[in-house]
């Protein structure tokens, strides 16, 4: 599983405009809300003097997934206003993969570092915006934050770091993943590699734990949106396979 950082940005508001947007930092903003008394015809929908950005949501891990309300707010008033705060977003938090600031890195096994705009508020003085990142076993992270800060500094932002929890790599050569993989070979008759996931499970919790499934190749991943489900097929498939993997450790003495 990939680091999990939650960072968070603070400036002084420089606008007019007053803005709530976003759910939860994991989550791909969904909306924001904002009003202006100097912005008119802008081409969001404004119902009673206040304005609407309609996104998509999706799980952080994979922003791309989704619609980020955030970005697209920020893109069509930095066209309007001269703001630093959203100057700063527009320079280096559009890209998912922090490509615009070149703090983008990749992993041949944990993939690549994204980036999530999850929760903005802008009041008559001050501006916040959170964002959550999942990062691979290669970053250097003192490095990168100490990086990250001069960068938002430039525009008068500060920068904090609310919550990390560092990378969680098992050896996918270790017997135990090999054999949660023969279960799931056995029933599937699929010989795709193993992989990481850009969420975070319970399974860091122990030295050798893994998250193991339950989402198939070509199912949509449906974590964290709106009406999450799986099918009845996919659930018994699942359930097979977990009970084979259990039996399957538990009965080798050497565990």
């Amino acid at each position: 599983e990939k680091g999990i950082l939650s960072i968070l940005f603070e400036g002084k508001n420089d606008t007019d405009i007053i803005a709530n947007g976003g759910i939860r930092p994991n989550v791909v903003a969904p909306f924001v809300d904002f009003e202006s008394k100097s912005l008119n015809n802008l081409k969001f929908n404004k119902i009673d003097n206040k304005y609407h950005v309609e996104g998509i949501s999706a799980h952080a891990m994979e922003p791309n997934n989704g619609k980020n309300a955030i970005k697209e707010f920020a893109l069509e008033i930095n066209k309007y206003v001269d703001s630093k705060f959203i100057r700063f977003i527009c320079d280096n938090l559009i890209n998912t993969r922090l490509k615009d600031c070149k703090l983008d890195i990749t992993d041949k096994e944990m993939g690549d570092l994204t980036m999530n705009m999850g929760l903005l508020k802008m009041d008559k003085d001050n501006v916040s915006l959170v964002i959550n990142i999942r990062y691979p076993h290669n970053l250097d992270y003192d490095k990168f934050i100490k990086e990250f800060t001069e960068i938002a500094k430039r525009y008068d932002v500060s920068l904090k770091v609310m919550s990390n929890s560092a990378p969680h790599y098992v050896d996918p050569n270790s017997k135990f993943i090999k054999t949660l993989h023969e279960s799931y070979i056995k029933y599937t008759n699929d010989h795709s590699p193993l992989i990481t996931i850009g969420g975070g499970t319970y399974a860091r919790d122990f030295e050798c734990g893994v998250a193991f499934g339950v989402l198939f190749p070509g199912e949509v991943e449906m974590a964290h949106e709106t009406d999450e489900y799986i099918s009845i097929e996919s659930l018994m498939k699942a359930g097979t396979i977990i009970c084979d993997a259990i039996y399957s450790v538990a009965k080798d003495p050497k565990w």
